[in-house]
């Protein structure tokens, strides 16, 4: 793809390029670029975002880059002869506009030349990363549309409501979550200024919120931030394993994490207050509103998720696994698959109900937002049974994940999108080209290449693949947004009606056609298949999802 340098800046004496762009499609990357010279530190400091510790320009690839979304993970390279990089750059405090437009011919353009931005190779050398592979600013906007209708729908219905009565607190709450939630998606993404803006803004209404708001209760969560003393135990397995040297620990009220002294210190705490965000977000969203007035939360305020980060040595993971922990990988043929595999979950951590033990090298935040889903749902739907159906956890994974950090960054299977998904027609039915965004994706993806649903909830996990995943993602989506009042007490159904991964159809058929309004003598999987491939196609493509 070829895009023509048109017109050159200046600023302090360095070069900054605005491009025109060419009428090829726009590629779906989100890369980060660490600038070197302090020169064009500061000349870029409005337009810098903050991730993992280090200030980067984010934005969408345009040339300069080769990424190979075939890979797993994906790969990305620059090519030798390529001396700038060009980005898409959004406007950090402004998501809703529009960065790209389509004319009649198909041809895509930028709107305005500022958005566009190439870097020279000197200023960066090879301080590049892969940030969102499958994601593109378009889709970023349209997912930040879609949220802020969401929002505005909940404000008419808090509006509705007189102030003060006891309908009036949960409503609120719902309501000062959701905002939470998105300036917590703003941060995570391309927009840390419109999330100042946002936070500046939700100041004066939380003056108004009553004790029990759930951003008071979020806060609360937050405000447990501390550091984990390192038990004696695992000090002396440090010592007696020979590496790594130490760790440390970091807890809230809901997470613990010990990890080995070559992680960041606050990369750790990151991880842990999204994730009280997350626990938070999930349970205002699905939980607080299905409440009844005698009903025990089924999410604990103690502490429920421990995990345990060492370097990538697999030995040395093998017994910190089994004899500090005492689990066990098995002595069947799965026994090396499972020890190759970077992370390993298991039930009981010395007190702790959900153990995550990683050989880490980046991203605790998104570990914690996937791992997450899966205590969550275990907790929320089968009262912290094993018995949670695969497409079930794995799509709650997916779905926190994206819902409240725009990106997944672990499979609990091989799974990446085929690469020739975006080249794929847009006239096709449900198909839209992956520069649209990941929800457009892997929508597309789940409608063109998913198992019917009466397999997908049959499947075990390591029978599903990358479409089998998306589609469990958009299933869950699709049944939060259309019907959530009704969501925890028909997953809750589901994993009564589940074992060893899989869903009786049967057995969870009478609830399913109760939520779905089925009338009798019609098949509830059908109506299902069929709704949701409706609300996939057109729904969450245009930001058209309800939250009722």
């Amino acid at each position: 793809m070829h895009y023509a340098a048109t017109q050159r800046l200046r600023r302090s004496a360095i070069a900054l390029f605005v491009c025109t762009c060419a009428s090829e499609p726009l590629e779906a990357q989100i890369v980060g670029l660490e600038i070197k010279n302090e020169k064009l530190l500061k000349a870029l400091k409005p337009r810098l975002v903050e991730r993992g510790g280090k200030l980067m320009l984010l934005g969408e690839v345009l040339s300069g880059l080769e990424i190979d979304l075939a890979k797993n993970p994906p790969s990305i390279n620059r090519p030798a002869n390529v001396d700038s990089i060009v980005l898409l750059v959004p406007d950090t405090a402004k998501p809703e506009l529009e960065l790209t437009r389509t004319n009649k011919k198909g041809e895509r353009t930028v709107t305005n030349k500022k958005f566009e931005l190439s870097v020279s190779i000197k200023e960066i050398g090879d301080f590049y990363h892969l940030v969102f592979p499958y994601q593109s600013c378009e889709g970023l906007r349209e997912e930040y549309l879609r949220k802020k209708a969401n929002l505005l729908e909940l404000e008419a219905e808090l509006n509705a409501i007189a102030l003060g009565t006891p309908e009036w607190f949960p409503a609120h709450r719902r309501y000062l979550t959701q905002v939470e939630g998105l300036i917590g998606w703003l941060e995570s993404t391309l927009y840390p200024e419109a999330a100042r803006l946002l936070e500046k803004d939700m100041k004066k209404r939380l003056e108004k919120a009553a004790k029990e708001s759930s951003t008071q209760r979020f806060e609360s969560a937050k405000s447990t931030l501390k550091e984990s003393p390192i038990p004696e135990k695992l000090d002396a397995a440090a010592k007696s394993f020979g590496a790594p040297p130490s760790f440390f620990g970091a807890e809230t009220r809901h997470l613990r994490a010990f990890a080995h002294s070559g992680i960041s210190k606050s990369e750790i705490e990151n991880g842990l207050v999204t994730g009280e965000r997350i626990v938070e977000g999930f349970r205002a969203a699905i939980v607080d509103p299905t409440l009844g007035p005698d009903e025990v939360d089924p999410i604990p305020e103690k502490l429920f998720q421990e995990y345990f980060l060492l370097p990538e040595d697999v030995g040395l993971s093998v017994r910190y696994f089994e004899e500090y922990y005492g689990k066990s990988y098995g002595n069947d043929s799965n026994r090396q698959r499972r020890i190759d595999a970077l992370g390993q979950a298991a039930r009981g951590a010395f007190g702790v109900d959900f153990l995550e033990f990683w050989r880490f090298n980046q991203d605790f935040e998104g570990i914690v937002a996937h791992r997450l889903g899966h205590a969550l749902a275990s907790l929320a739907f089968a009262r912290g049974g094993h018995n949670v159906p695969a497409w079930l956890g794995e799509g709650m994974a997916y779905w926190t994940s994206y819902e409240f950090t725009a990106h997944n960054t672990v499979t609990c299977i091989a799974f990446a999108l085929p690469s020739t998904y975006e080249k794929r027609s847009t006239e096709k039915e449900g198909l839209k080209p992956i520069e649209e965004g990941m929800r457009a994706a892997f929508n597309a993806l789940a409608l063109s290449d998913g198992p019917p649903i009466g397999t997908l909830l049959r499947m075990k996990l390591v029978e599903m693949d990358a479409p089998a995943l998306a589609k469990s993602w958009s299933v869950i989506d699709w049944i939060l947004a259309e019907h959530r009042l009704k969501a925890r007490a028909l997953f809750s159904a589901a994993c009564a009606a589940s074992k060893d991964e899989r869903t009786d159809l049967e057995a969870w058929r009478p609830k399913l056609g109760e939520v779905l309004g089925v009338p009798a003598g019609t098949d509830a999987y059908k109506v299902m298949e069929e709704s949701w491939r409706a609300y996939a196609q057109v729904g969450q493509q245009q930001g058209g999802a309800t939250r009722r």
